[in-house]
């Protein structure tokens, strides 16, 4: 087998404006047996549409004035959108190179094309602190890691392509070869004062979640601290004192104020004897108890202040359920059927409201009748949980579920 050396690269050769094929990379190889020397050129498919005739211009020099002219005709290169292949090697007539130039003739039916020029790069945009922060969040829900190379990168629209913020130029599509961004999409995502404005509406939706959770809590400790004897001097005679109630919201605004971990303060909940969390739950918003038995209590609410937290997160929530086990604990949000899309970036907007944002896909057994998708967090261990009920007769207790019915849900058990 005949072996090769690389005597001449190029990856910088530009792109033509409007062509739907850029020609990534020009190289020259010798066979270092024979010193024969052929052109290689690598071609790449900018477009939503399959490529399956390509006709290319190369001209080569060598140092000795020298110059071979190629024109190149691959009908068979069925070159699918966001793909690079090679096209056929041509045999150079000279052993040295000096330079090399290339260009697209024809892509299928379109051409002649521009000269070549360098490709366009991203503008950084100018947005507000707000407004950035904005862009992060959403871009982080729909692209996932990708975000951090798109949040300052300007989308560019231009007479028949597009250039988006991952960076890929795009021809005769609104949708990226690379990314799946739609131009639509990326327009919204340069607003500012829409941006500015989600942020600071997901800022106070967040804010409202805490404040329920830090209230839970702050009457959490009051009733542990009546059921085990403990003595929590500004809470003594909360029911009828009116100072104990100031001493409350004082506390409160302090929990607010250091941004409490909304994991932490339920797992302390989880804790309460069940008579104490019965009667925090039932009281305190609105939860009703559906379920008692030696393993696990459960409590469940259609509270629409609470139901407008998780909107935030989940599209069309409709129930929240809160199970209490004797090793842990699970939050559960049932939506209407058909409202989740069983994405990563669900499953993390929906960990974020409770502080929890290092997920990864993880293998979990499937309880009979149901679909389901389940990430973990290796820092917490917390695991959210997506479900679908696809045979209702396979189901545990099927009664009081029915087919197609959905959930998605943030829990903590020792033994999971």
């Amino acid at each position: 087998m005949a072996s090769y050396k690389i005597i001449y690269r190029d990856e910088t050769v530009g792109w033509q404006e409007g062509c739907p094929v850029e020609i990534v990379a020009i190289q020259v190889s010798r066979n270092i047996e024979t010193a024969e020397t052929y052109l290689q050129i690598k071609a790449r498919n900018l477009s939503q549409q399959l490529i399956e005739r390509i006709e290319l211009s190369a001209d080569v020099y060598g140092p000795n004035d020298e110059h071979d002219h190629f024109d190149i005709c691959q009908l068979d290169i069925d070159l699918r959108p966001n793909r690079a292949k090679p096209i056929s090697a041509q045999r150079i007539s000279f052993p040295e190179i000096q330079s090399v130039s290339a260009m697209v003739v024809k892509a299928n039916q379109h051409g002649p094309f521009a000269e070549p020029a360098p490709k366009p790069e991203n503008q950084e945009l100018e947005l507000s602190t707000d407004a950035l922060k904005g862009r992060e969040i959403q871009l982080t829900k729909r692209f996932g890691i990708q975000a951090s190379k798109m949040l300052h990168n300007a989308y560019e629209h231009h007479d028949g392509w597009f250039l988006c913020s991952c960076g890929t130029i795009t021809v005769g599509a609104d949708t990226c070869v690379q990314c799946g961004a739609t131009e639509k999409e990326l327009e919204e995502l340069q607003d500012a004062s829409a941006l500015s404005e989600r942020y600071r509406s997901r800022t106070n939706r967040r804010r409202r979640i805490v404040a329920i959770v830090a209230t839970l809590v702050v009457a959490a400790l009051i009733w542990a601290a009546a059921a085990t004897g403990l003595l929590y001097k500004p809470f003594e005679g909360l029911k009828n004192n009116e100072a104990a109630h100031s001493s409350l919201d004082q506390e409160v605004s302090s929990l607010r104020a250091s941004g409490p971990d909304a994991i932490l303060r339920m797992k302390q909940l989880s804790t309460l004897s069940e008579s104490a969390r019965s009667e925090l739950l039932l009281n305190s918003l609105g939860f009703t108890q559906t379920a008692k038995d030696g393993s696990k209590e459960k409590f469940e609410t259609q509270s629409e202040s609470l139901l407008n937290v998780f909107a935030e997160a989940v599209s069309a929530p409709e129930k929240v359920i809160l199970t209490f086990y004797p090793d842990g604990y699970e939050c559960a949000v049932q939506t209407a059927d058909g409202a989740l899309n069983f994405t990563e970036e669900e499953a993390r907007s929906f960990a974020a409201l409770f502080e929890v944002n290092d997920l990864a896909p993880f293998e979990s057994e499937t309880p009979a009748g149901y679909e389901q998708v389940v990430y973990k967090s290796e820092q917490t261990g917390h695991l959210v949980t997506m479900a679908t009920i696809v045979d209702l007769s396979r189901v545990m207790h099927p009664s009081i579920h029915h087919s197609g019915e959905t959930t998605i849900a943030l829990s903590h058990r020792t033994k999971q």
